[in-house]
């Protein structure tokens, strides 16, 4: 790990700061916590919650989580810097994962195989035995190989990509008008997140998909039209404001104001992880 860190401090690794101080927390994985300052204050995923501006995990928790919930990967940490993940392999089993769209560094905390990355003549293979530290670029293709023992490694990927732009916002408000035009509420739940919470202007909030469906369901009017006014973010996360229009029973037109919050996936789709709306004075 010293050498670990004069490399970073050398700056021979330069591809994030974020991933560099998920590297140096590696130090602190095997005596069975991980320093809560590598990380910024994150998104619990599948809470709906922000995380402490500190916090920390054993490893032993961190292992028990992942064998309760079954399969091989167990993230558990997000920020706007980068995720973190424990990542399990049985000896002799295959590693089908593919090319990912961020950086990404493992810790190896116990188990013996090959690490291969890169194709063609770039190809190069490393061993990985308790204490390496592995890192991969963006779009890289890697995996582990030749597993004597099973695997437990400690993964970090950087999460900083460009913002939002203005024609991926709308994206997300056309899928929207388009699924509720259809009066097909179970597509409509599927442009918020999993976990995506809708406020109903004078009601109980409805959080997730299916209760989002349930609610829609047998409620839509015609016509809707969403314009967008304003909009900001990071890579991870941002919000977007403006006005949405349908048609009136009576040939009029009804109007209002809705306000959302975005939030980008694992596949780089940007959803509804908030959604709100209110008439316009008079409407």
């Amino acid at each position: 790990m010293k050498q670990v860190a004069r490399n970073l401090m050398a700056g021979r690794w330069q591809r994030s700061g974020a991933l560099a101080l998920a590297l140096l927390a590696c130090g602190w994985a095997a005596f069975g916590a991980l320093p809560a300052w590598a990380f910024d204050a994150a998104a619990t995923p599948g809470s709906g919650q922000k995380a402490p501006d500190a916090t920390a995990f054993t490893w032993d928790q961190l292992r028990q989580q992942r064998a309760t919930r079954g399969g091989p990967w167990l993230e558990f940490l997000r920020s706007h810097g980068l995720y973190c993940g424990v990542y399990a392999l049985a000896a002799g089993a295959s590693d089908a994962q593919q090319p990912h769209r961020e950086d990404e560094a493992y810790y190896v905390v116990r188990g013996r195989a090959k690490f291969a990355a890169g194709s063609g003549e770039a190809a190069q293979q490393f061993d990985a035995a308790p204490g390496s530290v592995l890192f991969v670029a963006a779009g890289v293709p890697h995996h582990f190989h030749s597993i004597t023992e099973e695997l437990e490694l400690l993964v970090f990927f950087t999460t900083r990509q460009p913002a939002a732009t203005r024609e991926q916002v709308e994206d997300v408000l056309r899928r929207y008008e388009q699924a509720y035009r259809a009066k097909d509420s179970a597509a409509l739940a599927l442009v918020y997140t999993e976990d995506g919470l809708f406020q109903p202007p004078n009601g109980a909030a409805v959080r997730g998909r299916a209760a989002i469906a349930g609610h829609w369901r047998g409620r839509f009017g015609d016509g809707l039209v969403l314009t967008l006014d304003a909009f900001d973010g990071d890579g991870m996360a941002g919000w977007a404001a403006g006005t949405w229009q349908l048609d009136g029973r009576d040939g009029g037109k009804a109007t209002g104001r809705f306000t959302v919050g975005l939030r980008r996936g694992r596949d780089g789709e940007w959803r509804m992880s908030y959604d709100t709306y209110h008439d316009a004075p008079g409407g």
